[in-house]
């Protein structure tokens, strides 16, 4: 399961301990590495091609064979990917970034993990503190963009790709806008190109989207549960869930206690 050496100058090391697996020790054939000649694909989460179906790591690879870094884009799911094409390596996260990816240099060479302590642990990384992010963090209880606590350590933004190659500095590309139509603008049946329909139209059309996008979540067997954050976002998602299953839907919140 060793992803060393995939190229020169770039280097990971065990996939559990970069969280590209799980502690299961169950055969899946959706998560984990695939080598398929010159190419090798390593996945952390997961890919979907329809409701409940994922996508299965030899078909991302014929995917990836057929569109490149383009197929990309018409990934569905919660996911981090890396790609080793040849010589190159690429990471992949994706447009919502619900899963997260770091990368850094390691002396003279890259390494990437889901966590930064897979990095930082590395012999090679020199641990220092940027300033600047420390006072990101003191201002807005987070450290915004790509940047970290620590020099030359990374997070991939969502939604971008990233090359690491001879460059000491690698540059996301953003693959993924929310803003970009996906589909052209639902018309009134029988009306002209300028008659676009009322906001009602855009409601339903909404409705759907978000029940396919619960359906595609929602295990094929097993109990069924939900994190519950007090907002309205995950409320609109734990109803929409206990409309389509008729097993007891489990949810959970945290709490700090009386002091916070």
């Amino acid at each position: 399961r060793s992803l060393c050496d995939w190229s020169s100058d770039v280097c990971s090391s065990d996939l559990r301990s970069l969280g590209f697996l799980g502690d299961t020790k169950e055969d899946r054939s959706d998560e984990g590495l695939r080598v398929d000649g010159d190419l090798a694909v390593a996945l952390s989460g997961r890919i979907f091609r329809g409701s409940r179906e994922r996508l299965t790591l030899e078909e991302l690879c014929v995917a990836y064979r057929a569109g490149g870094l383009d197929a990309m884009r018409e990934l569905r799911g919660a996911y981090v990917l890396a790609i080793a094409d040849g010589a190159r390596l690429f990471l992949v996260r994706d447009g919502s970034g619900q899963r997260t990816i770091f990368f850094g240099h390691c002396g003279a060479r890259w390494a990437f993990a889901v966590e930064p302590k897979a990095i930082w642990s590395q012999s090679g990384f020199q641990r220092r503190v940027r300033p600047s992010a420390l006072a990101q963090y003191l201002t807005y209880s987070f450290i915004p963009g790509r940047g970290t606590m620590l020099k030359g350590l990374y997070e991939l933004p969502s939604g971008h790709h990233v090359e690491l190659g001879d460059e000491a500095q690698a540059r996301p590309e953003r693959f993924f806008f929310f803003e970009r139509p996906v589909e052209p603008s639902p018309r009134v049946a029988g009306g002209g190109d300028d008659e676009p329909v009322d906001s009602a139209r855009w409601v339903e059309r909404f409705r759907d989207l978000h029940a396919e996008a619960v359906a595609e979540r929602i295990p094929a067997d097993g109990p069924v549960a939900a994190f519950l954050s007090g907002g309205l976002d995950s409320s609109v998602v734990v109803a929409e869930l206990a409309r389509q299953t008729r097993r007891p839907v489990r949810t959970y919140s945290i709490h700090f206690g009386d002091k916070y």
